[in-house]
């Protein structure tokens, strides 16, 4: 389905550019000084020949509750099925990325994260517990569990070439891998659950070499900006532990209008579509909690993030950046946690 969106987005770019030459040369998003892409979004533009763009990107998702499908779950609902309903998932990330133009049309991306995953989960009432010697788990006076995990992300990196970049109209196509290097074989040290792995959405990493392609495309008017940009995370094959991560699908439009110098507003929608898991973690048993279950994998989800960006006039090249997330559409398979919001806080600077 997203591959015929992909197909689209390229052919509505090529017949949009029609009559221009590539001549009329617009080196990214940046001419009236800084960044006007939103703040969470990547890749959509290259840089001249031997400039540097280093930035900083603070994420913070919120999960509240269960859901079935688009339904809503109670927790008795859930614990007629698993020994343990979660409550609330949070991540923290925070990730660097480094930019450099090799060419006038082409330029390589490093982007490397750190994240702290915390859940907290409702334990059915008759469960004997020992707590002893578990420094990942926490247990409150009611009965709920609270688990943490943090570390290095998978390191991804980017190849942008700015296939058709004229005076309005920008055309890139990236090619991007995904690097293992997250540890996904921490254990989560539950006696209840005889030491077992972190369930797959708790997971730093893919543990596979996966492949990122992407497109995008933008156009430019002035103080106006209008952009689409589809991509896809493919993953290779099973990972060490014996699963196959789910792959991801996602389309997003957005607008971006340079209100003053100094300032600029964002809108944008984004769709993404998530696959089933493949093969099993045997070291996760599926009956103590959903995330545990590979039933419980694929979601279709719709998102619009307003956002804003600042450009502080005394620092050449900068961009200080915010979007805020908020879901309107979610469809789960099986019974997943949905999403509340989600913020993206962005800090970057173009030499």
């Amino acid at each position: 389905m997203l591959s015929r969106y992909l197909l689209i987005l390229l052919l509505w770019s090529l017949i949009s550019i029609n009559g221009y030459s590539q001549d009329e040369n617009i080196h990214c998003l940046c001419y009236l000084e800084g960044d006007n892409s939103p703040a969470g979004l990547m890749g959509v533009h290259t840089h001249e020949k031997n400039a540097w763009m280093v930035s900083y990107t603070y994420m913070r998702s919120n999960q509240l509750g269960n859901q079935w499908g688009s339904n809503l779950m109670a927790d008795q609902n859930v614990l007629d099925k698993y020994l343990m309903a979660p409550q609330s998932m949070n991540m923290d990330m925070h990730m660097l990325m480094l930019m450099y133009g090799i060419t006038d049309h082409l330029s390589v991306m490093a982007m490397g994260t750190y994240s702290v995953n915390s859940m907290s989960m409702l334990m059915i009432n008759t469960l004997p517990m020992h707590m002893y010697g578990m420094p990942d788990m926490t247990m409150t006076a009611a009965g709920m569990m609270n688990s943490k995990l943090s570390g290095l992300n998978d390191a991804q990196l980017f190849l942008n070439y700015s296939f058709i970049q004229t005076e309005h109209h920008t055309l890139i196509i990236s090619s991007g891998l995904n690097v293992p290097i997250a540890n996904i074989q921490k254990k989560n040290n539950m006696s209840l659950a005889s030491l077992q792995d972190y369930t797959y959405m708790m997971q730093l990493g893919s543990g596979t070499w996966d492949i990122l392609p992407r497109v995008s495309y933008v156009f430019s008017k002035e103080k106006l900006f209008l952009g689409m940009q589809a991509g896809a995370n493919f993953h290779t094959g099973y990972n060490a532990i014996g699963y196959r991560a789910d792959d991801q699908y996602s389309l997003t439009a957005w607008m971006a209008y340079r209100v003053l110098k100094p300032v600029g507003v964002s809108l944008r929608a984004l769709y993404v579509q998530s696959q089933s898991i493949s093969g099993i973690d045997p070291n996760l048993n599926p009956w103590v909690e959903p995330g545990a279950d590979i039933a419980n994998y694929g979601s279709s989800t719709l998102f619009i993030l307003p956002g804003f960006n600042i450009y502080p006039g005394f620092i050449n090249g900068a961009t200080i950046g915010m979007e805020y997330s908020l879901p309107i559409y979610q469809y789960f398979h099986g019974i997943q946690m949905p999403y509340a919001n989600q913020w993206n806080i962005k800090a970057q600077i173009a030499f």
